[in-house]
């Protein structure tokens, strides 16, 4: 935020500012929060807050707080979404009430389990009558659905969460607000469409 927030604001027209501020924190990664870890050394003993999950959360939410406070700075609508793999009933409904779109991690290496991976994360949304934006994040990398994804279409994966969704849980389309998919990253994701290419060039 510290470099993308001054350039939003020092651009006049709005088709030249991002639209989405986007937090990637993973409060859930207990190792990094503890004492030694990333976060903890990085961010939370920068502010005086505990080096531990609940800790880790907290720093979570007022990340997503301030964003909120920033994009409303500017005459534009900018959304607020975050990145999430592990969550609870209590940390969902905080988070809920900051951001504008949720990106679901579904780190998985075979789309025949996709929607089961992330069922449970699903059940607990509904379970708080969530209104906003989901999107199922999918990694390209290769240790995840990379190697798939070199030989496979991307919409691939798309329907078949789809089709496992309503086979298994047809209430969650119709209580859930789902936003599509996300793909991480740009350059992995790219490496494996050239791959795909070059499968059917041969």
């Amino acid at each position: 935020m510290e470099a993308i927030h001054p350039y939003n604001k020092s651009r006049k027209d709005s088709i030249e500012r991002f639209n989405i501020y986007n937090l990637d924190y993973e409060y859930w990664n207990e190792k990094e929060s503890l004492e030694n870890g990333y976060y903890c050394n990085t961010y939370l003993k920068n502010v005086q807050i505990p080096c531990n999950r609940k800790g880790s959360f907290k720093y979570f939410i007022q990340s997503l707080f301030i964003m909120k406070e920033l994009a409303q700075e500017l005459d534009n609508k900018i959304e607020i979404e975050a990145y999430i793999g592990n969550f609870n009933n209590e940390e969902v409904k905080q988070i809920s009430e900051h951001i504008d779109r949720l990106l679901v991690h579904d780190y998985i290496k075979n789309p025949n389990r996709n929607f089961i991976y992330v069922k449970q994360r699903l059940d607990l949304l509904e379970k708080i009558n969530s209104k906003i934006d989901i999107s199922i994040l999918y990694s390209s990398e290769m240790n995840f659905m990379g190697k798939w994804f070199s030989s496979h279409k991307l919409y691939e994966a798309e329907v078949n969460f789809f089709n496992e969704l309503q086979k298994n849980e047809i209430s969650l389309e119709r209580h859930l607000n789902f936003d599509g998919f996300t793909y991480y990253n740009y350059g992995y994701l790219k490496y494996v469409i050239n791959l795909q290419n070059k499968v059917r060039k041969n």
